[in-house]
């Protein structure tokens, strides 16, 4: 079964939530290729929730 997986921004600048299993996420980020993130974070669904929302 696929992960859940958030994706928002454009070609430029994004931000990708992908669920690594259980309440680990994998947090990537990119702005104009100028400023990058790539870690894991521990969220719950109500707090993946709310960021989506």
């Amino acid at each position: 079964m696929e992960e859940p997986q958030i994706r928002l921004g454009t070609d430029d600048a994004w931000l990708d939530l992908a669920r690594t299993g259980g309440d680990t996420w994998r947090v990537s980020a990119d702005w104009c290729s100028l400023l990058t993130a790539n870690f894991t974070a521990y969220l719950s669904d109500a707090e993946v929730a709310e960021f989506a929302r």
